[in-house]
């Protein structure tokens, strides 16, 4: 038996491993913390780790056994790659092919959200991309399948997919980084935040959804920077100073709970109202009370 782990070659010694699971098993056990085995490849046949017919393949039988094993940051990074190229493959499909795939692109779609669902589930902090992704693959998902959807649309229904690729990119970001932030990034992100707040209103209330998308994100990260800033920071806060800030930061995170509710009810001209009157006062409270 050959046994490699990320394809290169790797001395083992078998115990009392009977099975592939034995020897899966055997060697989870012996890796170091924050590692994982992400796939196992028996004779050119992919099986997750927990895939209960390992159990039936005795070692006697395997010729070449290959282990992936990654962080779990580097597992997750990749699992998203796998995301966006899984929906890059959607908008293909979709503009050859119209709405012929339903069926299959429901199972991807199945696919793609438990595997967000999944990266979120494994983050240190919660990822509120994660919520948008899901609710908008749920909302695809919806008008594909229901008796309203026109090949005239196909165009918009492409683009809003394809917009999708910056909020991957923030989480792939966000986990290779451990969401490590300074108070000089965070004032940055406040001030070009409060800058974009009444471009996304205006985007929003008028109808141009798609443009609106591709600026909303950068509010998004800006909400969990200053959520996450707190948290790390709340310590060093004089102690007078901390009972507010604590006030605006459950404020802030009342606001994005907002915003992710408006935006699975596809509730746009709320998500403008929300940015343009409530957002920009409580940006301004919380670099007052919290970046001092």
């Amino acid at each position: 038996m050959v046994f490699r782990i990320n394809g290169e070659k790797a001395e083992v010694t078998l115990e009392n491993e009977r099975t592939a699971e034995d020897l899966v098993c055997a060697v989870a056990g012996q890796l170091e913390e924050g590692m994982v085995i992400a796939s196992v490849e028996i004779d050119g046949r992919y099986y997750s780790q927990d895939t209960p017919e390992l159990a039936e393949i005795g070692v006697e039988n395997i010729n070449d056994i290959n282990l992936e094993i990654f962080t779990k940051e580097e597992l997750a990074v990749s699992l998203l790659q796998e995301v966006k190229g899984t929906v890059a493959r959607i908008c293909t499909d979709i503009k050859e092919n119209a709405f012929s795939h339903t069926g299959e692109i429901n199972s991807i779609i199945d696919w793609i959200i438990e595997t967000i669902r999944a990266v979120n589930n494994a983050s240190f902090f919660e990822l509120a991309e994660s919520k948008l992704l899901i609710a908008t693959m749920n909302q695809v998902r919806q008008y594909i399948n229901s008796g309203e959807r026109e090949e005239a649309k196909i165009d918009s229904l492409v683009n809003i997919l394809e917009s999708l690729g910056v909020y991957l990119s923030s989480m792939q970001d966000k986990i290779v980084s451990n969401y490590a932030i300074s108070k000089e990034d965070l004032t940055e992100a406040i001030n070009t935040g409060i800058e974009l707040l009444p471009e996304i209103s205006e985007n929003f209330q008028t109808g141009n959804d798609q443009e609106a998308l591709a600026k909303i994100h950068l509010i998004i990260n800006l909400l969990e920077m200053c959520s996450v800033y707190f948290k790390q920071n709340m310590t060093k806060l004089p102690e007078q100073s901390r009972e507010d800030a604590e006030v605006i930061y459950n404020d802030m995170n009342g606001l994005l709970s907002e915003i992710v509710e408006a935006f699975e009810n596809a509730d746009f001209v709320l998500i403008g109202d929300l940015l343009e009157y409530e957002f920009g006062e409580k940006l301004e409270n919380y670099k007052s009370k919290v970046l001092i």
